[in-house]
């Protein structure tokens, strides 16, 4: 036994540099591992306490618009649990600047998170929420009123205040683009009252839902036939599933240090 101690020793003392760069390798290894690790289950929780206190929709449907009928059999779909029925308009701020604006009769599904200025109340008088990160880079502050346009129809509502939402974690606007342009799109919430004058007819084209197991995504076709534009789930759609695709990619290059 001793020995082999003292030929443990020797070859310490022989290859100590060797030695020592391991160590050090694997003491690297845990580090990045651990940093790693704490960044993902960090985000990870952050955005599934996010969700639940916001009640993030499970799925989205989009359509030209939606009748009395359509809801009611969507209601009836297996697994469906709540609905929240909004308009979703595209308004422009400038030649380049757009705020894609919702309605919400429902607020027990995808909720804000108010950061300043009043609660969001969709009884409100001309008044819009809209997003920080798009107030900051165009300079809007809460009480500031802003011209929009939809339809050759100009509004002049005043900022009530700045939120974030679940559904919005990583809003890009558009297509043409992957990452985040803060200064030319937003997102926000509009009062009854602008919604009105962009759309008097009150015609639905978006549809938030809470379900369970359901098999909506096989029916919604049939249900809508050429009215249908697009079905969403919280895997497919991109503002939400980017945060949770990066939360699985920092979890596998971590796992490459483990």
């Amino acid at each position: 036994m001793f020995f082999l101690f003292k030929k443990m020793v020797r070859s310490i003392n022989q290859f100590k540099f060797q030695f020592l760069s391991v160590i050090l390798l694997a003491m690297l290894s845990v580090i990045i591992y651990s940093g790693l690790e704490g960044v993902y289950y960090g985000i990870k929780h952050e955005f599934d306490e996010f969700n639940d206190d916001t009640n993030l929709a499970d799925e989205w449907v989009q359509a030209t618009y939606f009748t009395n009928e359509d809801i009611t059999k969507i209601k009836q779909t297996k697994g469906i649990e709540d609905i929240s029925k909004r308009i979703r308009i595209t308004a422009s701020v400038s030649d380049d600047s757009y705020l894609i604006l919702d309605s919400n009769d429902n607020t027990n599904i995808s909720s804000v998170k108010v950061l300043e200025g009043k609660d969001y109340d969709s009884n409100s008088n001309n008044s819009i929420w809209i997003d920080p990160e798009y107030a900051k880079a165009n300079k809007i502050s809460v009480g500031d009123s802003i011209s929009i346009n939809y339809n050759n129809i100009s509004v002049n509502p005043v900022v009530a205040g700045l939120i974030i939402s679940s559904e919005r974690a990583h809003f890009v606007g558009s297509s043409d683009y992957y990452m985040p342009a803060h200064e030319n799109y937003g997102y926000g919430y509009m009062s009854n009252d602008v919604v009105n004058a962009f759309n008097p007819q009150g015609i639905f084209n978006l549809l938030e839902i809470k379900s369970k197991n359901s098999n909506l995504k096989e029916n919604i076709n049939e249900i809508l036939g050429e009215r249908f534009i697009a079905y969403f789930n919280r895997d497919t759609l991109m503002d939400v599933s980017f945060v949770s695709n990066q939360v699985d990619n920092l979890k596998r290059v971590s796992l490459l240090f483990s």
